[in-house]
């Protein structure tokens, strides 16, 4: 139930949810934490795409359809065999849990709240009741044998259907999370480019980046993957976004398959990375006055030696061979000055 809850409130502040945060990555449990969310918002991308929406209305379908036939089944029940005798009172237990669904459409406002709360509540009550009064029943399976069994029935269809209704939210956010990370909706998300995570940083091992465990005041990241919350070491490559934070080279790429964002802070990753690799790479040296690149131990042919820039111009000398041209005036030796 708690999850249902989280993930509604998701979905009410999913606006501002939708921009990237300034999240440091120097504590451990709050890189969980946010790792976590962030894996329940993309689980709620799952929830909005077309083919799940449609399988959800398909099995919400089929337990309508079940429901409903327990329900005028029972009616039918009820009618038929409520005057045939019965050592427990099954007849009026089931017309009782017959009649609650309909209390509750009719409090359905927003005024009758409470009394609806008190039918739910009942409505539990006499589940239990139904199932004591059961197992205490001894000749009524042979003197009523058709309320006896549509009862066993209709008991162990409201258990399964209570329990349903109750562990629905964690049961759908877990196995949308485990699906998550093995991939079952791979196909279904719209996640980063497979060059994304080439264009990412790799980082060689070394202690002295991560914080220390046990200091408080260390500013540095965290020294553990959030995705797998394992330490990070030497044996495993690590990536270093754009935004700055740490993760297992496999962990990150597996998230990318379905989400564009840094697992963190939500930063595009796709889109930092696409305009960093269109940069120039900054092991090439280029001259603003020339027309082409140099390459790092590359040497000019003889006569071909590009020019400096024009706020690098050196001063002017006999041997400079970037030395001005001199004016008619200097060549005749005349003074410019009035």
């Amino acid at each position: 139930m708690n999850a249902g809850i989280g993930l509604l409130n998701i979905v009410q502040d999913e606006d501002r949810e939708q921009q990237p945060l300034l999240v440091r990555q120097n504590d451990v449990a709050e890189n969980r934490q946010r790792f976590q969310q962030n894996q329940e918002r993309e689980a709620l991308n799952i929830v909005r795409s077309p083919a799940f929406i449609c399988l959800t209305l398909s099995v919400l379908l089929i337990l309508m359809v079940v429901w409903w036939t327990f329900y005028i089944t029972g009616w039918s029940t009820w009618l038929n065999h409520n005057d045939k005798p019965c050592d427990q009172p099954l007849a009026s237990w089931l017309l009782t849990v017959l009649i609650l669904p309909i209390l509750l459409w009719c409090l359905s406002s927003k005024e009758l709240a409470w009394l609806r709360f008190f039918v739910v509540l009942l409505t539990s009550i006499a589940l239990i009741a139904g199932v004591y009064l059961f197992f205490q029943s001894e000749t009524c399976a042979d003197t009523n044998p058709d309320l006896y069994v549509f009862v066993k029935q209709y008991l162990i269809f409201l258990v399964i259907w209570h329990i349903t209704w109750q562990l629905l939210w964690c049961v759908f956010v877990a196995v949308l999370i485990y699906g998550l990370v093995n991939g079952w909706f791979d196909e279904m998300l719209h996640g980063a480019s497979p060059e994304t995570i080439n264009n990412i940083e790799t980082v060689a091992f070394d202690p002295s980046l991560f914080a220390q465990e046990g200091v408080p005041d260390d500013n540095r990241p965290a020294p553990e993957c959030c995705v797998c919350t394992e330490l990070f070491d030497a044996n495993r490559p690590i990536k270093r976004t754009p935004c700055q934070h740490f993760f297992h080279a496999d962990c990150l790429e597996n998230w990318l398959k379905r989400s564009k964002t840094c697992p963190l802070c939500r930063s595009d990753l796709e889109e930092s990375t696409s305009a960093e690799s269109s940069r120039v790479p900054k092991d090439q040296v280029i001259n603003r006055g020339s027309l082409f690149t140099l390459q790092p131990g590359a040497t000019i042919p003889p006569g071909n030696v590009p020019g400096p820039p024009e706020d690098e111009v050196p001063a002017a000398s006999s041997t400079d061979p970037y030395r001005p041209m001199p004016s008619a005036h200097e060549e005749d030796g005349s003074d410019s000055k009035v």
